[in-house]
């Protein structure tokens, strides 16, 4: 008899448990949902901050009053010409998550690389290329951005 009580003692306290959990997403008291969304891939995830858990370094914190719906991530692309370098930047508020360089009629490329927002570990907001300083010939450069804007 006393392993029956036990038993549900054990069970009551299980479902106790995971009540408290489902209760704090949304939060209990603003019935915001708070996701994490990843700056490169634009994954996301729900996170419960009441239980203290965040963000990592590579995503933003989105929060959303309950009940609203998770959109697919949105990517476009920016482009640029220019002679001898050219750079194209995102959007305010967006981000690069790759993008190119290339020339016509030969020519020699000498950078091919993301423009970093300016702070350590941040991410791209654009990319810049770049041909050897004797050529004057153009560049084309493309972007691929990330829209973040609600």
């Amino acid at each position: 008899m006393r392993n029956i009580a036990i038993g549900f003692g054990l069970a009551a306290a299980i479902f106790a448990a995971i009540g408290v959990a489902y209760a704090a997403i949304p939060h209990s008291q603003t019935g915001v949902v708070t996701a994490c969304v990843g700056y490169i891939t634009g994954g996301t995830r729900i996170i419960d901050e009441e239980a203290g858990q965040q963000c990592r370094a590579w995503e933003r914190k989105v929060e959303l009053a309950s009940g609203t719906a998770l959109a697919a991530p949105t990517y476009y692309t920016v482009h640029a010409t220019g002679i001898r370098f050219a750079s194209a930047e995102c959007e305010d508020g967006d981000i690069a998550t790759g993008g190119g360089a290339g020339y016509v009629l030969g020519g020699l490329l000498s950078l091919s690389q993301p423009i970093l927002s300016g702070n350590a570990g941040s991410p791209a907001i654009g990319w810049f290329g770049q041909l050897e300083q004797s050529d004057d010939r153009d560049v084309n450069v493309y972007a691929i951005c990330l829209d973040l804007t609600p």
